[in-house]
């Protein structure tokens, strides 16, 4: 498989209007991702985006709201979705150790590179860029 994962906190951006330049550029290359057949995100991503914006963002969504846009991306055909096993959790685990990374971080790392996924569009390039064989893209650059 191909494609690139959209990290949550890109899509916090896309729907969070605090920073109108973030805002913009995060939903301009999400928009291109999911224009040519590309984008990708994981159950974690839908899980992380549901808890920011109910609580991490300066004004929170209501969690109708949340669990609207959440629905939105989870039922997106256009967006091809991958999960986790409990064997991607170990293997998560052994990554962060030897990496030195969040736990997070190297379970979304773990998951993509299972499902063949070799590029993540984050902000966080400084845990995924110490991830042998992923590419980091930061739209915010």
């Amino acid at each position: 498989m191909s494609g690139t994962l959209i990290d949550t906190n890109i899509l916090v951006y896309v729907i969070d209007n605090q920073d109108a330049r973030k805002r913009e550029a995060c939903k301009r290359e999400v928009d291109r991702l999911i224009a040519s057949g590309q984008a990708v995100i994981s159950n974690q991503v839908l899980a992380e985006l549901f808890s920011v914006l109910t609580s991490k963002i300066g004004i929170p969504l209501p969690s109708e709201e949340a669990a609207r846009v959440v629905r939105g991306f989870a039922e997106s055909p256009a967006i091809t979705k991958l999960t986790y096993t409990a064997e991607t959790v170990v293997k998560a685990a052994n990554l962060s150790a030897e990496r030195r990374i969040p736990f997070w971080d190297a379970l979304l790392a773990a998951t993509m590179l299972e499902a063949g996924v070799f590029t993540i569009c984050t902000e966080d390039e400084k845990d995924f860029s110490r991830v042998p064989g992923l590419k980091v893209v930061n739209p915010l650059q």
